[in-house]
């Protein structure tokens, strides 16, 4: 494995804890070339969430001391290497780690604003098209964005 020049702390939303609103915050060290190419390396971890917008919360970069200290405090940490819901089950004070998911619920009312907006105007090109037809103009020339 070719060791890149800089290390990186990347503060990750973990899943399978209990449904959309809950994450545990996991930091991995991520051995990269920039900060960008550190967080697309900790997107691909296992049990970070990989298809959230705001997945990760934080990329530092740290020294090697640091990143190696990371990586031992990771390979003892129980919830990473757990394979199946029993095994995570059975790991003591998991529900003190587990946080709540606030962005979910703003998510939620920008999507629905968003399908909103795009009904309107859909409704206005509808509306358009229906005087011009109306008033016998060609509907292939018109384009009503």
């Amino acid at each position: 494995m070719i060791m890149k020049s800089k290390f990186y702390k990347v503060v990750c939303k973990c899943g399978h804890v209990g449904g959309l609103k809950h994450f545990i915050r996991i930091e991995f060290p991520v051995n990269a070339e920039d900060g960008k190419e550190a967080a697309a390396i900790a997107r691909t971890i296992p049990r970070v969430q990989h298809d959230k917008k705001f997945a990760i919360i934080s990329c530092t970069e740290i020294p090697l001391e640091n990143y190696n200290l990371l990586k031992k405090w990771n390979s003892k940490d129980e919830y990473l290497k757990c394979k199946t819901i029993q095994n995570q089950r059975e790991i003591q004070h998991i529900n003190q780690r587990i946080e709540d998911e606030q962005t979910c619920i703003v998510l939620r009312r920008d999507r629905k604003s968003h399908i909103k907006y795009h009904m309107k105007k859909e409704t206005e090109k509808i509306e358009s098209l229906r005087i011009a037809q109306l008033e016998g103009d060609n509907i292939d020339e018109l384009h009503v964005y």
